[in-house]
């Protein structure tokens, strides 16, 4: 008995100690490039916005037609389940009815609202709270904190895929062109396809150099606004010598006039990988 209590112990130790390498690894390759990403509700409407020519009035109008962005939800309220089955399999630990039960025990909520950090609270069945409770619900929740740092910021808006009246234009032979945007000693450079899809992002600046591939898929029903969805995003981070990535795959389920993530998995470096559902998912909105 009390050796198979201190091998649960065990993998959970281990299970706390690969959540946190995944969050920090997370955070680091790509919050950053997501951070630099100006906010539609902290972006500095004071200050005056250069006019955009005619012919770039109409690419910017084509990237936002171009995929899925919900300007207007202000947040969500969600309770989030790990197949802890898959993931401890990755890292060679027992599945054991015994280990899954107790994984089982832990609930997760996240409450996300637009501009500002996730909120995300644990819950655990009875008194199966284990040693490690703390370390595994500080993994869970910076990998959580971190997917809805890159939501808000690219999934859910439009406003940080832009043209704006100081972006460099160069309209390509194929019909697609390429956007230069400097902007506080960073430089973004995003390449648009002919169809005004964003297909590929670099980031450069003092601290970090970066680049993101985001991945489509056809929406079911396509209307301007809606034409396809990101259902993926390749994400790549130096800093100094070291390079870092990470790859989400993700799908979507309805919410009133919404079409919000429902599966959810996170790679990193290639290698581990956490799946998750959002399930029970409500609108939410900051208090008054």
């Amino acid at each position: 008995m009390w050796t198979a209590v201190i091998d649960i112990e065990t993998n959970m130790a281990q299970t706390a100690h690969m959540l946190r390498t995944i969050a920090v690894l997370l955070l680091v390759a790509s919050g950053a490039v997501f951070a630099q990403q100006p906010d539609a509700r902290t972006k500095d409407r004071t200050a005056p916005a250069a006019a955009l020519s005619p012919e770039n009035q109409k690419l910017a109008d084509r990237i936002k037609a171009s995929y899925y962005h919900p300007d207007t939800l202000p947040g969500l309220a969600c309770t989030v389940q790990v197949d802890w089955k898959t993931f401890l399999q990755q890292l060679g630990t027992p599945t054991t009815d015994e280990i899954l039960k107790k994984f089982d025990g832990f609930h997760i909520k996240v409450k996300a609202l637009r501009g500002e950090k996730a909120q995300v609270s644990f819950v655990w069945d009875g008194n199966n709270v284990p040693a490690t409770a703390e370390q595994l619900q500080e993994g869970m929740k910076q990998i959580l904190q971190g997917f809805y740092q890159q939501y808000w910021a690219m999934l859910a808006s439009s406003e940080s895929i832009d043209v704006t009246g100081d972006s460099k234009v160069t309209v390509q032979a194929d019909g697609g062109a390429t956007v230069d945007t400097k902007q506080a000693g960073m430089e973004v450079l995003m390449t648009v396809d002919k169809d005004g899809v964003p297909g590929h992002f670099k980031v450069d600046s003092p601290a970090m150099k970066g680049e993101m591939e985001p991945h489509y898929a056809g929406s079911p029903q396509p209307a301007p606004g809606d034409l396809r969805r990101i259902v993926g995003l390749d994400v790549t981070q130096e800093i100094g010598t070291t390079s870092m990535q990470v790859k989400e795959i993700m799908d979507y389920q309805p919410l009133d006039k919404y079409f919000i993530p429902d599966h959810l998995r996170v790679t990193v470096g290639g290698a581990m990988s956490i799946p998750m559902e959002f399930t029970d998912c409500t609108i939410a909105e900051a208090k008054k």
